[in-house]
């Protein structure tokens, strides 16, 4: 089957409507700018050409990283990426495995939340299936200033699938001062504060 993706950072924003959010056991919706900005991307992906008439797989995501280097620090050099991954098949979620590769090894992805969103588009139905969950994750922004890419793997396939390639030219200016110490732990108070501020979900 074929797949879309597409990266979008999270400074760019949209509202529209189309599907219904269903709120899962680990994050509460509380607005639907981004949630909303990813059916729009599904949308129109869905009315590009399907040259085999398959039902094809989909992602689309958008990242965000701290503006300042006092919280650059207090996230511990973290962004968060938001993927929003839909399949026609029920059985390929969760996401078994997200996660970045360069010469020097992998470095896995660490889920802190997740989303089921009913699909109700027809055209985003025939295009991709019903089936949608949107997953959050977290990133560190000096794994990305290297070459590296980003794979994925569905729960009902062994298949690692590349998403996209880094890095990519958005830089922020204060990081080798910001020093930051990835391995530490993220307050949970700043994290949800976080989530809520760029994308509009509780953790």
């Amino acid at each position: 089957m074929r797949k879309y993706t597409s990266l979008f950072l999270i400074f760019v924003a949209a509202f529209c409507h189309g599907q219904e959010i269903k709120q899962s056991k680990t994050t509460k919706l509380i607005g639907t700018s981004s949630a909303n900005l990813m059916t729009e991307r599904f949308r129109r992906d869905a009315m590009k050409p399907q040259k085999d008439g398959k039902i094809s797989w989909a992602t689309n995501f958008i990242y965000s990283f701290p503006s300042s280097p006092k919280i650059y620090r207090e996230m511990q050099g973290y962004g968060i990426l938001y993927i929003a991954a839909a399949n026609p098949d029920s059985a390929g979620f969760p996401i078994r495995r997200i996660y970045l590769k360069n010469k020097t090894g992998i470095t896995d992805l660490r889920e802190i939340g997740e989303m089921k969103v009913k699909v109700t588009d027809p055209r985003i139905i025939l295009a991709f299936g019903r089936f949608r969950v949107d997953y959050y994750y977290l990133i560190p922004y000096r794994v990305i200033q290297d070459s590296c890419q980003l794979f994925m793997r569905w729960s009902n396939s062994e298949q690692d699938l590349p998403l996209t390639m880094f890095p990519l030219h958005q830089k922020l200016n204060f990081v080798d001062q910001a020093q930051p110490i990835e391995n530490g732990d993220i307050n949970p108070e700043l994290l949800k504060l976080y989530m809520q501020r760029e994308f509009h979900v509780e953790l």
